[in-house]
């Protein structure tokens, strides 16, 4: 039975190695110079206990492509879940992902790669009885100086991986964060939080759907702001069974605390009903951010890979739910191009005219 488990666990996340769905797993990464770095999972040996897996890099310059293994991923355990990020100021590759080495013993692993070659696996978060899920990651490249009374000043450069995940150790269920200091391409400092040990209190109760599928809320999503100052997070509360918004910004001159370096969502309230869509399970759930305030689009795709749902947030409620159907030409990726281009180029209120607009 264990071994069943544990193929079974293999089997549903090697789909996240197909092409079709690379731009839904944060495992691609573009340059400027065209430079297109991915990674992908390989089964080495399904028939072991647990199943082995590597981690492929693939690098393309042009019409030149070059594939190899990540070296931490080559110790004969179970790795899953790569995440990447490219950073352009110098030049390096980040991957995380997931080592599974018993069902109840997983590890949560980060390495890159620069022009002096791999560095060496750096655990971000690990110990038994902690089952993790649906990683996200993204970099910012400012930092901001607050005072001694917690106010924001300059921004000075400093280069910060942001990772968020799922965390189920058996008697918590919440969504994890960590942010990784950069300095001269290697890990200076890891900070972890449970994200709802962080978030400001709220001013009054909120409850959610009671219909609302437990599944639903453990998506936890990460994007960069604009400016590359902060990032947004929104994330699953299982006690009010509704979502959670906030930004975080990078400290320059200390540890990320509360209020220091955490605030609500200017744009957003600290709490959203969570979306209910038709299916009960998906293989990812994510989030776009509009221009406007309170202009959201919540899209989850299914298990079989054929339909994406998605609503959307008008600030009061979400939107009936609508669906894309996916095929060879009409792909997951091109579906969620379609999603960021309907929030983009959607006006919020009002007609265009003169000399509004």
């Amino acid at each position: 039975m264990r071994r069943l488990a544990l193929i079974a666990i293999v089997i549903g996340l090697v789909g996240w190695s197909l092409p079709s769905f690379g731009g839904l797993r944060d495992n691609v990464a573009v340059t400027p110079e065209g430079v297109v770095y991915s990674v992908d999972l390989e089964i080495v040996d399904p028939d072991s206990i647990p199943v082995k897996t590597i981690l492929n890099l693939t690098t393309q310059k042009g019409a030149e492509v070059t594939v190899e293994p990540i070296p931490a991923t080559l110790d004969g355990s179970l790795h899953v879940l790569p995440a990447i990020a490219w950073d352009y100021e110098t030049d390096t590759v980040f991957v995380f992902w997931l080592n599974i080495r018993s069902l109840v013993s997983t590890e949560l692993l980060f390495t890159s790669k620069s022009s002096e070659g791999w560095s060496e696996a750096t655990s971000i978060e690990g110990g038994v009885f902690h089952y993790r899920e649906n990683l996200r990651i993204t970099t910012t490249h400012s930092t901001t100086v607050f005072d001694e009374d917690g106010n924001p000043g300059e921004q000075v450069p400093g280069l910060r991986v942001h990772a968020v995940w799922w965390d189920d150790d058996g008697s918590r269920s919440e969504a994890h964060y960590a942010q990784l200091t950069i300095l001269d391409g290697a890990v200076a400092a890891i900070e972890t939080a449970a994200l709802i040990d962080i978030v400001p209190p709220q001013s009054e109760s909120f409850l959610g759907d009671e219909n609302l599928s437990s599944h639903a809320l453990r998506h936890p999503s990460v994007q960069t702001a604009p400016d590359g100052a902060s990032v947004r997070i929104v994330f699953g509360d299982h006690t009010a069974q509704a979502l959670r918004t906030i930004d975080i910004i990078p400290v320059a001159n200390g540890v990320l605390t509360i209020p220091i370096g955490v605030r609500p969502a200017p744009d957003l309230p600290d709490m959203i009903p969570a979306p209910l869509f038709s299916a009960n399970y998906s293989i990812r759930s994510d989030f776009i951010f509009g221009s406007g305030p309170n202009d959201i689009i919540a899209w989850t795709l299914d298990p079989d890979g054929t339909l994406i749902r998605f609503r959307r947030w008008n600030g009061e409620s979400w939107s009936s739910e609508s669906i894309l159907h996916l095929n060879e030409r009409f792909t997951a990726d091109i579906a969620i191009e379609g999603l960021y281009n309907l929030i983009r180029q959607t006006r919020p209120h009002g007609l265009l005219t003169i000399p509004i607009g």
